[in-house]
């Protein structure tokens, strides 16, 4: 992971710099990281590098942190922005930036290793390795839809393929414990990020694929998909 720290504020940044040591002194994660005193020094620099994640003080000299986010995700939808900050009252722009992270001052080592550990997550999604026709091929988590069993055999339907495998429905969940997948019928496990309605017989995806619901499953999964969305509702809020 390579990180920026865009810190007017020497002593700030310099806490910042020692705290990723000692985070890197306890992990065994690649971490890497550059300082810039300025967001008009970042932006300068910015077309030789990449970054995941940008540590961003909220009140800079020049132009402020809130506007430097508002400028890199107009390039870039993805890499991971968290704020620092001193004031509370800057913490709903986040929101427009769709910001990982608003941590207030001072930064600590606990603060820190939380936010590394949701930035990792996002850089390094989690995925499958999966045996397909003699290949192993990695299968990431957040693009599969759901997932069917048909005799010997299960059909991963992804975003963009629909993948067989010789494999059951039990030993395929098995791995799964944890995520966002639930097991809604004997021969179905779907995902919940794309679960657009749920009704009395079956549940339907975004796309308008509709899933069989076993009776026994309707109520814990109606359960489960209102915990899903609340948790998703709290994640995607700046945090403090």
């Amino acid at each position: 992971m390579h990180i920026a720290i865009v810190e007017d504020d020497a002593a700030a940044s310099a806490q910042a710099v020692a705290l990723l040591k000692q985070y890197v002194q306890t992990h065994e994660q690649t971490i890497s990281w550059l300082t810039y005193p300025s967001a008009e020094a970042f932006l300068f620099a910015l077309p030789d590098q990449a970054f995941d994640l940008l540590l961003l003080d909220i009140r800079l000299a020049g132009q402020d942190g809130v506007t430097l986010a508002k400028t890199i995700r107009q390039r870039d939808a993805n890499i991971a922005i968290a704020f620092l900050s001193n004031y509370e009252q800057y913490v709903f722009d986040g929101y427009d930036v769709d910001a990982l992270a608003y941590i207030m001052k001072p930064l600590t080592l606990d603060k820190l290793t939380g936010l590394l550990t949701k930035a990792m997550a996002r850089v390094q999604p989690e995925a499958l390795m999966l045996n397909l026709h003699g290949t192993l091929e990695r299968i990431y988590l957040y693009d599969i839809r759901y997932v069917e069993a048909s005799g010997h055999y299960l059909t991963i339907h992804t975003q963009t393929a629909d993948l067989t495998l010789k494999d059951t429905l039990d030993h395929l969940q098995t791995q799964l414990i944890g995520t966002n997948f639930v097991r809604v019928h004997r021969a179905f496990v779907v995902n919940l990020n794309f679960v657009s309605s749920l009704e009395a017989t079956d549940l339907t995806l975004n796309d308008g694929t509709d899933i069989p619901v076993a009776r026994s499953k309707r109520s814990a999964l109606r359960d489960q998909l209102l915990q899903h969305y609340r948790t998703l509702n709290q994640e995607e809020r700046p945090h403090s």
